[in-house]
């Protein structure tokens, strides 16, 4: 029981934070939060050149079944 109550406080936090951190206003961001979590880490958008990114996306839309405009919105919060 000692082990479990700081554990819950800790991921409260994590996820209270997290939340934070998403602009719900910025519709890539929220869809790159969304999609692209459930598989991988998320990476941060300096981690690549613009051009890498239209690359990688290319190959993740059509493993993450992406719409056109989900992976036009992805790359341009990416690359900003």
């Amino acid at each position: 029981m000692r082990l479990i109550i700081p554990f819950l406080i800790i991921c409260l936090f994590d996820c209270s934070a997290k939340e934070k951190m998403i602009d719900t206003n910025n519709h890539g961001q929220k869809l790159y939060y969304d999609k692209c979590n459930g598989c991988h880490r998320l990476y941060n958008k300096t981690e690549y050149e613009p051009k890498r990114w239209k690359e990688i996306m290319d190959v993740m839309k059509k493993k993450s079944h992406l719409t056109n405009d989900e992976e036009r919105m992805i790359i341009k919060y990416l690359a900003e």
